[in-house]
């Protein structure tokens, strides 16, 4: 496989897990709507971040990944959906908390505790690990320059994909008055919710 082969590759490898609209993403629209373009790109740079990981990581355990997924059965699924119905839950507290002036135990969170948020949110779902490990075992072994090429293609378009979901919420959260931002938020953190019931329930 070529070193432009591998990087395309990898491209396509990262939009295929990133383009599919899930909690993170719609997390990430919310962020940026109501936290701005900044905080936005943050959480869009953190979940890139875990995504390279795990591509990293398939391709050098791709067998002991498997295996492990396997021996663990739904789990780290159940886990995944647990977290986040809390996450949902608690944004909505929130948000709540905002809306009646009643004081919130829980500070606006910083750029480093937004990033470490999203890079934790990325990490527990397991389907993203279990699907570069799939893909990893598609491509040549032992050609070190064609990895790093199909992980820089998988950094780029996830990078990507997740930057041009942070300027969408910007550009949502610019034309909206500040009582929608409030409407933005609960819609954002109920479909989280939702999804989590979703995961949970499978």
């Amino acid at each position: 496989m070529s070193i432009a082969s591998a990087f395309g590759t990898g491209m396509l490898a990262g939009l295929g897990v990133a383009v599919p609209l899930g909690a993170i993403g719609i997390l990430i629209v919310r962020q940026s709507a109501v936290s701005g373009l900044r905080s936005g790109a943050v959480a869009a740079s953190a979940v890139a971040m875990v995504d390279t990981a795990y591509c990293v990581a398939a391709l050098v355990l791709g067998g002991l990944i498997a295996r492990w997924l396997e021996a663990a059965g739904g789990a780290p699924t159940a886990v995944a959906a647990l977290v986040l119905i809390a996450v949902g839950a608690w944004g909505m507290f929130r948000t709540r908390g905002e809306v009646t002036g009643a004081r919130s135990p829980f500070a606006a969170p910083s750029h480093p505790r937004t990033f470490a948020l999203f890079v934790a949110l990325t990490a527990v779902n397991p389907v993203t690990l279990l699907y570069f490990t799939a893909l990893a075992a598609t491509l040549p072994r032992g050609e070190i320059t064609t990895g790093t090429m199909f992980v820089l293609g998988v950094s780029a378009a996830s990078l990507m994909w997740q930057l041009l979901l942070a300027g969408a919420g910007f550009r949502l959260g610019a034309r909206i008055s500040s009582g929608s931002h409030t409407i933005v938020s609960f819609a954002g953190y109920g479909i989280v919710i939702a999804l989590g019931l979703l995961m949970l329930g499978r």
